[in-house]
């Protein structure tokens, strides 16, 4: 199949390329600097010839998004209705790349696709909510939405605080805790994150309409992450605790029976065995 993948150059939507073309498929990486999500004029001509669109592009530093509110609406919102809009003209698939933030601090003991409500409290989670809602709201639009965990690993983004515990300890600067340190996290490892994403791809026509679940099996706090990094890099970090960072969420139990039974998947990397890998791997951290 020919996909068109926005966002195709960086940390996950790379990764996804690869192993895309490893299975035969061709893959366009529709990314900055030649291609701009924003133009919708010039997604419409690039999308033509195309079978899928992978949407994986979008404005993902929570606290950039929290303090450029015009940039987070018109890359995550309006890009997403221009992008979901063009699919459906042209009749192509969209698989949207969401994110578990959308559950927020969630009322439900076990947070699963088709029935926990989302209660985002800040804007990047929030934009994805209505980027979600836009996709499901455009008409017989063929689409499928991956909620998908914190993805860390050799390539992260530097604005991770998997990335900041392992490089502030490894120089021993201060890694600042919000509050107390107690949130958590289903972070997964991007290898089981791509072999999921693959996965779609491989049944898009069983699982077209669905909405899955695709993140780690473990809940890990920060601190259980400040811990972790000091093992493995072997220093004892300098622990500064600041103010609660607004619309936080505080847990999460996410379900991935559906990504299970759908698509026979479920993340195999330990959180220790993935730090690891990506300490010892990455280049930054030599």
């Amino acid at each position: 199949m020919k996909i068109l993948l926005t966002g195709g150059d960086g940390f996950i939507g790379s990764r996804i390329k690869k192993s895309l073309e490893n299975i035969g498929h061709s893959v366009l990486s529709y990314d900055l600097p030649d291609y701009d999500i924003t133009d919708e004029d010039q997604f419409k001509l690039v999308l033509n010839g195309h079978d899928i669109v992978i949407h994986c592009a979008a404005m993902a530093d929570i606290t950039k998004c929290i303090v450029q509110l015009d940039d987070t609406f018109e890359v995550n919102i309006r890009s997403t209705y221009q992008i979901a809009k063009q699919c459906m003209l042209q009749d192509k698939r969209l698989i949207f790349i969401s994110t578990c933030c959308v559950y927020g601090n969630s009322l439900d003991d076990i947070e699963r696709e088709h029935y926990t409500a989302p209660q985002a409290a800040e804007p990047y989670a929030c934009s994805k909510v209505a980027g979600e809602a836009i996709i499901k709201g455009m008409p017989n639009l063929h689409y499928i939405i991956l909620r998908i965990g914190t993805v860390y690993g050799v390539g992260m983004r530097e604005a991770l605080f998997t990335y900041i515990a392992l490089n502030n300890i490894r120089n021993e600067q201060s890694v600042y805790i919000d509050g107390e340190g107690t949130q958590t996290r289903q972070l997964i490892y991007i290898d089981d994150l791509i072999d999921g994403i693959t996965k779609v791809v491989e049944r898009i026509t069983l699982v077209t309409g669905e909405t899955i679940n695709l993140c780690g099996k473990e809940e890990t706090s920060a601190l259980d992450t400040v811990d972790v990094a000091e093992k493995i890099v072997g220093k004892a970090a300098i622990r500064q605790y600041r103010e609660q960072r607004y619309g936080q969420t505080f847990h999460e139990n996410i379900s991935i029976a559906k990504a299970k039974f759908l698509l026979d998947w479920e993340p195999e990397t330990s959180f220790y065995d993935g730090m690891k890998y990506a300490y010892d791997n990455d280049p930054r951290f030599k």
